[in-house]
């Protein structure tokens, strides 16, 4: 969700058309050349080489030739599903799980920092289906493996994102506390910071019952976190910002937060399936330096679960629409207002979104009898 495309993604070149794919031979100390795509213009559909099992969590880009995505395995091993683009092919990476199957490892997110480290944020369920052992989780890539980073900071929460500070290696994690298996419910939102060296937790607002969030992105210094909390029996939108000494709240309206992202600090994006109960309908607010405002939300049944800005006037938001199967939903706001713009013909939902203008990734979702599967599409 978080690409720190505030310093990738300015250095990133346009994509170079030609008819066949010329990728350099890998060797220990050389990564393939950045893959040369056919048609730009066009969502391209790019299929991991083995069928990938599991349910969608997220996708990053680090270059134009590296990019993650995760999913989780929940039926079969409850650990994550890593998969590694290096210019060619998506390569199974093995992320670090406990032996056996006591133990429920969950990735949310992943995000890269100035450096180019790619971190990646979620849970641990000590005791696999009931929650008692339930805890925060982080991990490092050190360009070979993964590592685990202790977190060292209260059970019973559970990460949902992380974003980096731009021109640093510090980072915002975000989630719920009080949580109980795989994630579901809490009782407050839960916040912390990696300083380069450990992570501390913040104090965060828990207004209402439920409350949780859902994303985070730091613009210009300040920080955005989104989700939601329940007030009266409904759910209502949640934003707050962080003016470097506390939280304050903005006020919210009916609907979920999925996905927050931005580059100025008077134009700020967040996105959501609008509310909690079908049939569902795509939610699209703005900050623009005062106050929120809601910009669109969609009258058909659809939800939009992820956004991306990859340039000041430039911008995207994934989700699905229709009903079972479902159907891709692609939006996009390229120097005026949100269009629907054309999707992949196919059926699954969009569910993570990462890039530059011409490097974007997005991670589909879709069911093949009683499974589901991941598979992701290019846009350059």
């Amino acid at each position: 969700m978080q690409l720190q495309r505030r310093s990738v993604g300015r250095a990133v070149a346009a994509c170079v058309i030609v008819a066949v794919a010329v990728v350099a031979a890998m060797t220990p100390a050389v990564r393939a050349a950045p893959a040369r795509w056919s048609q730009c213009g066009v969502w391209q559909h790019v299929a991991p080489p083995h069928t990938v099992y599991g349910f969608p969590r997220d996708i990053e880009v680090v270059s134009p030739s590296e990019a993650w995505f995760v999913g989780w395995d929940g039926f079969a091993s409850g650990h994550p599903v890593m998969r590694h683009w290096r210019g060619l092919r998506w390569e199974r990476e093995p992320f670090p799980t406990p032996a056996g199957h006591r133990d429920d490892v969950d990735v949310a997110d992943l995000t890269v920092t100035s450096s180019g480290a790619v971190w990646a944020v979620g849970h641990v369920d000590r005791i696999a289906g009931d929650g008692v052992g339930l805890r925060p989780m982080s991990a490092r890539w050190t360009g070979t493996r993964w590592v685990r980073v202790r977190v060292g900071i209260p059970r019973q929460a559970s990460f949902n994102a992380v974003a980096a500070v731009p021109g640093t290696d510090r980072l915002w994690a975000v989630g719920t506390y009080g949580v109980s298996t795989w994630g579901v419910g809490g009782n407050g939102t839960f916040v912390a910071r990696w300083n380069g060296d450990h992570w501390h937790r913040v104090p965060s607002p828990s207004p209402g019952t439920e409350s949780h969030f859902m994303d985070v992105v730091v613009v210009r210094h300040r920080v955005w976190a989104v989700g939601s909390f329940r007030r009266s029996g409904v759910r209502t939108t949640l934003a707050a910002r962080w003016n470097g000494h506390r939280w304050k709240v903005s006020p919210g309206t009916r609907g979920d937060l999925q996905a927050v992202d931005g580059m100025r600090r008077d134009a700020v994006w967040a996105v959501g399936p609008g509310k909690d109960v079908e049939p569902q309908r795509a939610l699209l607010r703005r900050w623009d330096g005062a106050s929120w405002t809601t910009i669109r939300r969609l009258r058909e049944p659809s939800a939009l679960l992820d956004t991306e800005v990859v340039s000041p006037t430039d911008a995207w938001a994934v989700g699905y629409r229709g009903g079972f199967p479902y159907r891709p939903l692609i939006m996009r706001r390229h120097g005026g207002s949100w269009r629907a713009t054309r999707a992949p013909d196919t059926t699954g939902r969009l569910w993570a979104l990462s890039g530059t203008p011409h490097n974007l990734w997005a991670l589909r979702w879709y069911v093949v009898g009683d499974s589901g599967r991941l598979d992701t599409y290019h846009w350059c």
